[in-house]
């Protein structure tokens, strides 16, 4: 009888230390799958993506810093490096760019400044678990390191379970941002915007028109978040650069700018050293400033934001795409020609339309009334109840 009870009572402590283990695993692995971090600094922000080889004459990290006050200026919230690590070493940095010390006290410098800080992330084996845990490792000794603020990871395998894992463990860290060339809702706060990015190059040639620009919007007002941008190398679109910069930073995105841009980067070759002082530097300085400062203002242009509502405006022309995006009592309207003929409108189809303060405009007239005309490639960014400072 003895026996009998011993023994039931060592299979009942096995099994409850069976279950309470597997409990454990099963509440790890459940963990591992939930929510990103809320990033509230995420909201209104621009990122500026660098290549230090191509920013100044030195080449390094002490030719960016030189820099950084002037990019403050601009408004830039969020630092991004995309050339830091040698392919051999997870944990080093480039022997041209300076040492480890070096972008440690570049990091130091631009958190001073307010600025998040992220890099490149290159992972092309996430399904090799070895690999796997060496990287994800390494990123977060990145983290203690240099105290990173995220990464901009490109990946191939799309390998959502590491990913996911990868997410959960670097934010046991720090809340961190994460970027992706591939759109994997659960493990990344926004991906890659190259489906825009094409698109507008496509509408330059005349190859698509606002029907494509409206079918896409729509998809991305519902859909993952994606960054957007006009250039990934500093190439330009002749007179329709700047209406397209406009919707980069008016339409649901995050707007990304590459480094030069802000002064008419016009050479995207990497060797070539950007020249800061080229004609009309100062007047593409102000517009971006000026975006920048719209964005940063205006909820009814940030993401993550309840309530928000998108209404198309001058509905009738597949040449111009007009819209009012709204929060609360803040409005932001912003009409772009996506042609290159000269479009007249009825301003009466935007009520109120004298309330707005015009904040940017090319080849635009209008007597607030009746007459609403953008000529080729033209645009207008106005805004209503804009917060103030």
């Amino acid at each position: 009888m003895k026996t009998f009870i011993k023994f039931t009572f060592y299979s009942i402590f096995l099994t409850s230390l069976f279950y309470n283990c597997n409990q454990k695993i099963k509440e790890k692995e459940s963990n591992t799958s939930l929510s990103l971090p809320d990033l509230p600094w995420l909201q209104n922000a621009v990122i500026y993506k660098i290549n230090l080889k191509q920013f100044s004459v030195s080449g390094n990290f002490k030719g960016f810093e030189e820099r950084l006050d002037s990019i403050k200026n601009l408004g830039i919230d969020i630092l991004w490096f995309s050339t830091v690590q040698p392919d051999e070493d997870l944990k080093a940095v480039k022997k041209e760019l300076g040492n480890l010390d070096n972008f440690r006290n570049l990091v130091e410098k631009c958190h001073e400044k307010k600025f998040k800080v992220i890099m490149n992330w290159d992972a092309q084996n996430s399904s090799d678990k070895t690999f796997g845990n060496t990287a994800i490792e390494a990123m977060k000794w990145w983290i203690d390191e240099c105290d990173l603020d995220g990464f901009y990871c490109n990946i191939k395998d799309g390998n959502n379970k590491f990913w996911q894992t990868t997410a959960y463990e670097l934010n046991q860290t720090k809340k961190i941002l994460l970027l992706s060339n591939q759109t994997i809702n659960e493990a990344f706060n926004a991906s890659d915007g190259t489906e825009f990015y094409e698109l507008l190059k496509e509408i330059y040639k005349h190859k698509k028109n606002t029907d494509s620009l409206i079918t896409y919007i729509k998809k991305a007002e519902n859909g993952p978040l994606k960054l957007n941008y006009t250039s990934i190398n500093g190439e330009l679109h002749g007179d329709a650069q700047d209406a397209f910069i406009a919707l980069t930073f008016t339409i649901n995105g995050l707007p990304m700018i590459y480094n030069g841009m802000e002064v008419g980067l016009s050479n995207a070759f990497e060797k070539i050293t950007i020249n800061w002082n080229q004609t009309n530097a100062s007047k593409q300085f102000e517009f971006y400033k000026t975006l920048i400062s719209i964005r940063h203002k205006n909820p009814a242009l940030w993401v993550n934001v309840e309530g928000q509502s998108n209404t198309r405006v001058f509905k009738n022309t597949k040449e111009v795409y007009g819209f009012i995006r709204q929060s609360g009592e803040n409005k932001v309207l912003v009409v772009s020609n996506l042609s290159g003929n000269t479009v007249k409108m009825d301003a009466l189809e935007i009520p109120g339309l004298e309330q707005y303060s015009l904040r940017l405009y090319k080849n635009m007239k209008t007597d607030g009334e009746h007459l609403y005309e953008l000529g080729p490639w033209g645009y207008s960014v106005s805004t209503l109840n804009e917060p103030t400072d």
